[in-house]
């Protein structure tokens, strides 16, 4: 079973994962086009997802900084 992508540790957005149809490569990218963090190319979905959930290291900080942006803290 695939983990749930964690929000951008940039950002604080949502991430979302793409494939390269031609290629049937994977990758996970930050929904904010004003962002633009996005992982590496990988072979599989869960070690796009991998990758992109090691970059956040500490969920809980990423998750108030989400809460108070859009509370406007």
């Amino acid at each position: 079973m695939m983990s749930k992508l964690k929000r951008c540790p940039s950002c604080c957005g949502k991430a979302r994962l793409m494939t390269y149809d031609t290629y049937g490569s994977h990758y996970v990218k930050c929904d904010n086009v004003s962002c633009g963090i996005v992982t590496w190319i990988h072979t599989t979905e869960e070690e796009a997802v991998e990758a992109w959930n090691k970059m956040v290291t500490d969920e809980e900080y990423v998750e108030s900084m989400y809460t108070r942006k859009e509370y406007g803290e």
